[in-house]
């Protein structure tokens, strides 16, 4: 498996998220990787084609498996229906991936998730609250630090 650390996802190969992907493909260096999702398969094959020379681009399944996979998810999705089922679903959402990313690390993980469409503001915060309700429960579930030795 790659590294989060190398691995940055792209969820949403529409009219603005395949040249944005695509920019991003060409200006990750070609040891980092790139993981898309989308939901139509010939788009996700031609742009595997298209970017084939500039570095490794993979396939996720669903936005849960994008989290556990990259330390930087961007989302470029159509609507506020689109983003609550990609960010929110409790079995394939990107909140509920990082939750299982979190709890599976033995460290704590810092994601950076970017949604770059025009949503609802009462969407995007839906979202933020998930993320702050996860973000509480995962800093409570963290195994504490050992002091620092002299």
């Amino acid at each position: 498996m790659t590294s989060p650390k190398n691995t940055v996802a792209f969820i949403g190969l529409g009219v603005m998220g395949y040249p944005m992907a695509k920019n991003l493909r060409k200006g990750l260096g070609s040891d980092q990787n790139l993981v898309i999702c989308d939901i139509d398969k010939d788009t996700i094959a031609r742009f595997q084609e298209e970017t084939a020379e500039y570095g490794p681009v993979g396939v996720v399944a669903n936005g849960f498996e994008a989290a556990k996979t990259a330390d930087a998810v961007i989302t470029m999705l159509p609507d506020s229906p689109a983003v609550e089922a990609v960010y929110l679903d409790p079995t394939t959402g990107i909140v509920a991936g990082i939750s299982a990313a979190a709890t599976t690390s033995t460290h704590g993980q810092h994601k950076l998730i970017m949604e770059c469409g025009t949503i609802e503001t009462a969407t995007i915060a839906a979202v933020s609250a998930a993320v702050d309700k996860l973000q509480a429960t995962v800093r409570a579930s963290l195994p504490p630090t050992l002091p620092p030795r002299l």
